[in-house]
């Protein structure tokens, strides 16, 4: 057996042995000390983020780290969390209606025989995915997000394009609460996705604002305005493109 596998992980700075075995106690463990921690959990740092967002993205920034979870792992955990709800509480919202008007749209299309019906199966089947999927879509474009807030505040926040990918996770993780807050309530308030849309995205423009303190508040605002628009328009010629390539594909076949 390897010596690691045998002693556990060595740490390379004081030469200590983790020797505790993966049990469900080690990881009842790491769920109480990185998810719900109130002082350096996931639950922590979504709860500064939407009362201090501010505060969250210039610590991390300035290397001020240590209380807070990592943006990725913070990422991937409220995204999955918003694809849980909307599969564990189904029902009519943002989402659904998104779903509905694809639908709709492709549906009101004129059919061809053969490779037309076949592309616009294709497309209903790939914008039904979209829709029951848009925070895994939201979490794809994430990239393309960070380099359009980029763009809009080039000159303004001298930071680079890794760093606005922390901000821009920050910001999407921010976003994916506020769905699943809106997806927990809509069985009980109408429209409670649709205000939990609304408010995210006025979230996201106060975050920035807060962010750059040394920015005059309606500059930052602008710029997260023009940034977003960036973003929506390089996401729409995005889908555009696969929606090309997708109908290139039917016809040759």
């Amino acid at each position: 057996m390897p010596r690691s596998m045998d002693m556990g992980a060595v740490c390379p700075q004081c030469g200590k042995v983790d020797g505790q075995r993966i049990d469900w106690r080690f990881i009842g463990d790491a769920l109480r000390q990185d998810v719900f921690s109130l002082e350096h959990g996931i639950v922590h740092t979504l709860v500064w983020l939407l009362l201090r967002p501010g505060r969250v993205i210039g610590d991390y920034l300035a290397g001020r780290r240590a209380g807070y979870a990592k943006p990725l792992w913070l990422l991937v955990s409220t995204a999955a969390l918003v694809v849980l709800l909307n599969r564990l509480l189904p029902g009519t919202g943002t989402m659904a209606d998104f779903n509905a008007g694809a639908q709709a749209a492709i549906g009101a299309q004129p059919a061809a025989p053969d490779n037309a019906e076949r592309a616009v199966a294709l497309l209903r089947g790939l914008g039904t995915w979209a829709a029951a999927n848009l925070s895994i879509v939201t979490l794809l474009l994430v990239p393309l997000e960070a380099a359009a807030l980029k763009l809009a505040f080039w000159r303004a926040a001298r930071l680079n394009y890794p760093e606005w990918l922390t901000v821009t996770a920050f910001l999407t993780a921010q976003t994916f609460l506020l769905w699943s807050i809106g997806i927990a309530l809509r069985g009980v308030f109408p429209h409670a996705e649709l205000w939990a849309t609304r408010l995210a995205l006025g979230w996201f423009l106060y975050s920035l604002i807060r962010s750059f303190d040394g920015l005059p508040w309606w500059n930052a605002l602008l710029r997260g305005a023009v940034g977003l628009a960036l973003y929506v328009a390089g996401a729409s010629v995005a889908v555009g493109l696969v929606v090309l390539a997708v109908v290139l594909v039917v016809s040759a076949g």
